[in-house]
């Protein structure tokens, strides 16, 4: 079979397309074999690729590419309930060592879901990694409730249009930041206002929020600190050291109890979106 490796860390030249041995029985119990038949690209794959997190994943090389996957069942595993060969399935390998670029990949089933008939599988390809970050970033971690006022920076990656999908599905008030041309797009997802950060910046607005969520860690503690309220919780994927230097600093004046770095990719079914992932034409996948 084809599949996507790299012998070495480095810029996205380092990734060549080879022939290489498929997936080989006895599948292992609990887990599924799938055709795949889509894939994305994301953040953590550039990050992973660059050598990033090169403590969590090692110096052993060649390795592959990909964490999502949509495709069909080929096999099933031992103990393996709620899947059958010929479903269409999707999922995300969870952890560091990324495969599903690739035309077969074995993964837990724990991991995979069946994709429903209405989503397509370049849609649901596209799903997985970017959604689970966002709801263990409203969910999990900031616990976002109806009638919270949540603001999301970098609204119009992949991961910043799952969160303004949740946030608005839980009944929050949501300001989306991104550029002005993706201002529709943000609407589209459930954002109730929109600020274009070239010309109006966090710090500029005059509202107070109840959630951050800075997808890539791009605005200043300051900025951010300055438009929380009372409890307000900044939540990023991506802290910069200058945020956690803020953070970890005293400062007696604060009044910001809470900082979370949320990491992509937790074992969580997304069940919020779906209506929004099906009606965008618009390319989802990598943010």
């Amino acid at each position: 079979m084809r599949a996507a490796e790299y012998d070495a860390y480095g810029a996205a030249d380092v990734v060549t397309i080879r022939d290489v041995d498929p997936p080989s029985d006895p599948l292992a119990p609990g887990n599924v074999r799938a055709r795949v038949e889509a894939t994305s690209v994301n953040p953590k794959d550039t990050f992973v690729r660059k050598g990033r997190f090169r403590a969590l994943t090692g110096e052993t090389f060649p390795k592959r590419v990909g964490y999502d996957w949509s495709g069909t069942i080929e096999a099933v595993g031992a103990n393996v309930k709620g899947f059958a060969v010929g479903d269409r399935a999707f999922g995300m390998v969870n952890g560091w060592a990324g495969r599903t670029c690739a035309e077969f990949v074995d993964v837990a089933a724990a991991q995979s879901a069946r994709l429903p008939a209405r989503v397509s599988m370049a849609a649901g390809a596209a799903v997985p990694l970017a959604a689970q970050t966002a709801l263990q970033a409203l969910v999990d971690v900031a616990n976002v409730r109806a009638g919270q006022r949540v603001f999301v920076s970098g609204a119009s990656g992949g991961v910043g249009l799952f969160a303004l999908a949740i946030a608005s599905d839980l009944g929050a008030s949501v300001t989306a930041a991104a550029s002005a041309p993706n201002e529709k797009l943000c609407r589209d997802f459930g954002a109730s206002a929109f600020a274009d950060y070239a010309i109006a910046p966090l710090e500029t607005l005059g509202e107070r929020f109840d959630v951050v969520f800075d997808v890539f860690g791009n605005l200043a503690f300051d900025a951010i600190e300055a438009r929380l309220g009372p409890g307000g919780i900044l939540v990023t994927t991506v802290p910069s050291p200058a945020t956690m230097l803020a953070v970890a600093l005293p400062n007696p004046m604060r009044t910001v109890p809470s900082i979370s770095n949320t990491a992509p990719g937790v074992r969580r079914t997304p069940v919020s979106c779906s209506r929004r992932v099906q009606n965008s034409t618009e390319p989802i996948g990598a943010s």
